[in-house]
């Protein structure tokens, strides 16, 4: 693939994602979704597990219309609690102590820029 077909693929997977991400957002059961982390066809969500299981549920629903389908065989569930698995597919994990911490890496001065304009 050129470059230029990698850069466009990215901007399109990228556009889908946005049209996935606002439609978890705007779900008001979602409220608890506390963290959405994307990257290409990879997707994180933290929050409770009831807001957690519908987010599952909504991208099932709503992506194929965006070429996108979860391969629940590939999922991976994290709990404190030790709570089962949303469904048989999905491996769950006991994770007691899990903490989770979340930064900008870039240069200085553009971090500093991007996050007082907000």
């Amino acid at each position: 693939m050129s470059t230029e077909g990698f850069a466009a693929m990215l901007i399109a997977m990228t556009l889908v994602l946005q049209k996935l991400v606002s439609s978890l957002d705007a779900d008001e059961e979602c409220a608890e979704i506390l963290l959405q982390a994307w990257y290409l066809n990879n997707g994180a969500l933290a929050g409770t597990r009831s807001a957690v299981l519908h987010a599952l549920h909504l991208i099932e629903e709503l992506g194929p219309a965006l070429g996108l389908h979860v391969n629940l065989a590939k999922c991976e569930m994290f709990s404190r609690r030790g709570n089962t698995s949303f469904t048989p597919e999905v491996r769950c994990s006991l994770l007691p102590n899990l903490y989770i911490i979340g930064a900008p890496i870039g240069y200085t001065d553009k971090i500093v820029l991007l996050w007082s304009s907000e």
